[in-house]
């Protein structure tokens, strides 16, 4: 009886060391105004588009550090574009829009996300759409 007392004894001193931290936990610190200035955030975009129709105009409008910006394409294209520096808060958009009065014909596809890296780290997606349709992706930067 008493070595099965011994080993509880051992058995509970351990599991109370393994419980027990190291003391270095801080508490977390709320962001300071500089520390959201001195942050620097880049945004991502790609886009897909996939057409059946070379004479189908699609229309790509997206928000860069100038503002807003706006370039038109023609038929199945691909692009990849990163603008910055952005600030904590900015509100990214990326919108594509099929110029026809005709509805998307069986096999036209559409792709679009928008990623965001902060300082030097991995770009992470923050939003994405896909199909046939038109797309509007809206994000604000919030970490």
């Amino acid at each position: 009886m008493s070595k099965l007392k011994f080993m509880s004894f051992i058995f509970m001193g351990l599991l109370t060391l393994s419980s027990c931290g190291n003391g270095d936990d801080e508490p977390e610190q709320s962001k300071t105004e500089d520390d959201l200035e001195a942050t620097r955030y880049y945004v991502k975009y790609e886009t897909y588009v996939k057409s059946g129709y070379k004479n189908i105009i699609y229309t790509t409008t997206f928000t860069s550090d100038k503002g807003l910006q706006t370039f038109e394409s023609e038929g199945s294209t691909e692009w990849t574009a990163t603008y910055g520096p952005l600030t904590y808060g900015s509100v990214v958009s990326l919108k594509i829009n099929r110029d026809s009065k005709y509805a998307y014909p069986y096999g036209d596809y559409n792709q679009a996300r928008i990623y965001v890296s902060k300082n030097q780290e991995p770009f992470v997606i923050k939003a994405e759409d896909s199909g046939g349709k038109n797309i509007n992706l809206l994000y604000q930067i919030d970490f």
